[in-house]
């Protein structure tokens, strides 16, 4: 078995606990895992600057970032609410970007919910 393979089978597996853990359906966690990568990029082009074609700033494209990330974080936050479930928004993009659970999620220990990736 292959390096990839073998990660490809723990995804697998890591699907199929939150999914059961959190009591959601594979459907409903491809649409988290949909609007965090949808939500990373947002956040590493913040971390990376909005660099208009002419190489400068661009006040334009972080005002049209920041509408649709506010459009994105509602999504998370009805799909939740439907869900019953908590969830925490990691804003540094070199990571996962939505954690979810049953119960509240702290910001000193959101890596003890379930990662969506």
């Amino acid at each position: 078995m292959t390096t990839k393979q073998r990660q490809a089978e723990w995804h697998e597996k890591d699907i199929q606990i939150a999914c059961r853990e959190l009591d959601i359906t594979r459907n409903q966690y491809k649409q988290f895992a949909t609007l965090g990568k949808k939500l990373n990029k947002i956040y590493c082009d913040n971390c990376n600057g909005y660099m208009g074609n002419d190489g400068k700033w661009s006040d334009e494209l972080q005002e049209k970032a920041e509408i649709k990330e506010t459009k994105l974080v509602k999504q998370v936050n009805g799909l939740c609410a439907s869900l019953n479930l908590y969830y925490y928004l990691q804003t540094d993009p070199r990571g996962a970007t939505i954690y979810l659970d049953t119960k509240e999620i702290p910001d000193n220990s959101y890596n003890n919910a379930h990662c969506i990736y």
